[in-house]
């Protein structure tokens, strides 16, 4: 039996805003830390970078409309929210993490830049951090989460599990 005391759950929402600020900060350093001079970036690191920012876009986006209500920065799942296994979750549970590191990585290889990749490493370990208390708390509020977990792959993409049936 452990004597720490159970975290409240307004001490969790604090310790996820937290998480958020910093997520934010780190996001902002990528568009104001030093980069190249246009013209003095190789061509095809500027094209793929370019390339894998707009492909972290959009997979941002989709990950955006597949929560829907549920949608929101903060781990700490919203009182009301749904557990949410389709659209862009029936492939991978982060989608919007994975879009940020790969948008992120892009802009660090477009600018062809050592110290935006310093803080997109910076932003991998933040993130690997808060999606791996997030999941804690998505085990503790949906009792199918876990099973979810065993099926579809974190950050990393694959075919779907057809054997998981989407949860209205």
């Amino acid at each position: 039996m452990s004597s720490r005391p159970q975290p409240s759950p307004e001490s969790d929402y604090r310790k996820g805003r937290l998480l958020v600020v910093t997520q934010f900060v780190l996001l902002g350093l990528l568009f104001v830390v030093p980069r190249l001079p246009d013209g003095m970036i190789p061509g095809l690191a500027y094209l793929f970078g370019k390339a894998l920012f707009y492909v972290g876009l959009m997979v941002v986006i989709l990950g955006f409309r597949s929560l829907g209500p549920s949608l929101t920065a903060n781990p700490v799942p919203l009182e009301k929210a749904t557990f949410v296994n389709t659209g862009i979750y029936r492939w991978v549970r982060h989608p919007i993490y994975l879009g940020l590191l790969t948008l992120a990585f892009g802009m660090a290889l477009s600018q062809w830049s050592w110290p935006r990749l310093a803080v997109w490493l910076l932003l991998v370990a933040l993130l690997t951090y808060k999606m791996q208390w997030e999941e804690q708390l998505l085990i503790k509020k949906y009792a199918a989460y876990a099973n979810y977990m065993k099926t579809v792959p974190g950050l990393l993409p694959r075919r779907p599990d057809n054997s998981l049936p989407p949860i209205q």
